[in-house]
């Protein structure tokens, strides 16, 4: 059975106190040190793989944009778990994510006391819950502690928000639990369920559209019991597969170990001319999720789609966004 650097620490000990030749608690002094090195790895290990130790510290050699360099153990020797060391990070992390009631009133929703939020945050906003099919026109972090988000009308405290702030350089406290694609069938009326292994009640879910033949949007997306996430939509998607979502589920780093990172963030200023528009992000695979939002508008338009392929984003919204909208995206890949 393998020593623990408890055990090996009171064996030097104790031949040290007894007197023990040098050269007998030399050699477990230096089975204490190889014990001590930090193991490097170039990918980081699936869950539930054996041969690293109980709390057992690893380095990601390498580590892209968007990836926690160090990693521990919170798992077992037989079924490993790993979750970041929380250190800043290159690329885009999320150093604050949060769910939050609107303020009835407006259709203006000045969301405050978001303590961690900061000026030149990305935002993200989605609906958590809605009794209506009411559509986010903008989310923007306008001061420090402070996310206004514009609903096309006024929620009259009816529905819940969910908003996410992307920041490049930061110490990331919440990471991507799960992410992927899920598509409609025939028979899910206007309600979406889907198994998200991994998801918990509490998680908050943000989708986007990259498969659709109208201008139906996601009026609300929850995880509504374990590994069950709902979307739901504003119309019957019709038959199978016609509408297709990106998601990704967030939580609040701790006994987990993340599935995907942010590969890539940014905000387009769009050039108008037609409904859609590529965003250039170099690097990006078709195998990728893309989640986008409207930061700044003039109209009351939405995204109807947004579909990631190789080096891009095409995005496509309900009218020509001519000059005056800027996107907010972020595209997540599986570590």
């Amino acid at each position: 059975m393998a020593q623990t650097l408890e055990s090996m620490v009171d064996g030097i000990k104790s031949q040290v106190d007894s007197g023990q030749a040098a050269d007998m608690w030399s050699d477990n002094l230096h089975d204490f040190l190889d014990h001590m090195k930090m193991r490097t790895v170039t990918t980081l290990p699936t869950a539930g793989t054996s041969g690293y130790e109980d709390g057992e510290i690893i380095r990601l050699d390498g580590a892209a944009d968007g990836q926690h360099p160090l990693w521990v153990n919170i798992g077992s020797a037989t079924s490993s778990k790993f979750a970041p060391v929380k250190t800043p990070i290159s690329g885009y992390g999320i150093p604050w994510a949060i769910t939050r009631v609107d303020v009835s009133g407006n259709a203006a929703s000045a969301h405050a006391y978001i303590n961690a939020a900061q000026n030149g945050d990305l935002v993200l906003a989605g609906f958590e819950t809605t009794n209506d099919t009411d559509t986010i026109v903008k989310c923007a972090d306008v001061d420090n502690g402070s996310v206004t988000l514009t609903a096309s009308a006024d929620g009259a405290g009816a529905h819940v928000h969910n908003l996410i702030g992307l920041r490049s350089g930061c110490v990331p406290e919440f990471g991507i639990v799960a992410a992927g694609e899920v598509a409609c069938l025939a028979a899910d009326d206007t309600t979406v369920s889907r198994t998200v292994t991994g998801a918990a009640v509490g998680d908050i879910v943000l989708a986007t559209p990259n498969t659709t033949d109208d201008a139906d949007q996601v009026v609300a997306a929850y995880i509504s019991a374990a590994d069950t996430m709902i979307i739901h939509t504003a119309a019957d998607p019709g038959a199978d597969n016609v509408h297709k979502w990106d998601y990704v589920v967030l939580r609040r780093l701790g006994n987990f170990q993340p599935s995907h990172y942010i590969a890539y963030a940014g905000q387009h200023t769009t050039t108008g001319g037609a409904a859609a528009e590529e965003i250039t992000v170099t690097g990006a695979l078709a195998t990728d999720y893309g989640i986008v939002g409207i930061e700044t508008s003039d109209d009351t338009d939405t995204i109807n789609k947004a579909v990631v392929a190789a080096d891009k984003i095409t995005v496509t919204a309900s009218a020509d966004p001519e000059v005056a909208h800027k996107w907010n995206y972020m595209v997540v890949r599986a570590y």
